[in-house]
């Protein structure tokens, strides 16, 4: 039988791994490119998110903590040794990390969305982390590498730094990884850049036809 699955909204506190989270659009930089892509490539994008983080475990913290230990990778800062945590690989200056949604909500909204219909197996989740939790993040993203997000695919922009992410190479990674097309089963065309791709597939902006 045909899946009837389309990627959707959900809220925080249904997140499982496989989910992705947007964060509104902050700073400087991120207003003037989110204005660039508007302006020349996206008009239906409302430019209210901008940094994206897919989730790679969800649990209580001892068991967030041991499944940490098991990937050699250091502990996270929990403020209580209770209750459901959502961690996400988050790519940040200076470095690729691991965080708390929940702590990072405090002080940031997001949208969380359901992006796969089964929750990708254990072992791919942890090759997600292994191959990003670390790497340095692409700083030089605003300033050398803002041209692939507007002129792809119509130019194919090399990166310039190998093994370093900003957090749409590091979501687009991850989904892929995880078995997610957004162009499997349409007739619709999805273009860079990842974010305005996403929020066709989850509905929210019309779709391209090829």
């Amino acid at each position: 039988m045909e899946s009837t699955f389309k990627p959707h909204r959900i809220s925080l506190n249904e997140a499982r791994v496989g989910d992705n989270l947007h964060w509104k659009r902050q700073g400087i930089f991120a207003f003037i490119l989110a204005h660039l892509i508007h302006w020349l490539k996206e008009r239906d994008w409302d430019m209210w998110d901008w940094h994206l983080t897919p989730v790679v475990f969800v649990g209580q913290p001892a068991e967030i903590q041991q499944w940490l230990s098991q990937l050699n990778l250091p502990p996270l800062p929990f403020p209580t040794l209770s209750g459901r945590f959502t961690v996400i690989i988050d790519a940040i200056f200076p470095r690729v990390k691991l965080s708390l949604a929940e702590d990072k909500a405090k002080r940031r909204q997001c949208r969380a969305y359901r992006v796969t219909e089964i929750e990708p197996a254990q072992d791919k989740n942890d090759t997600v982390v292994k191959a990003h939790v670390g790497r340095p993040y692409d700083w030089k993203v605003y300033f050398l590498t803002a041209a692939a997000k507007l002129l792809r695919p119509f130019i194919d922009v090399p990166r310039l730094v190998d093994r370093s992410f900003d957090c749409w190479e590091v979501d687009w990674n991850a989904l892929n990884m995880w078995g997610f097309d957004p162009q499997v089963g349409t007739d619709f065309d999805y273009d860079y850049p990842w974010l305005c791709d996403l929020r066709r597939a989850y509905g929210e902006m019309p779709l391209k036809r090829r």
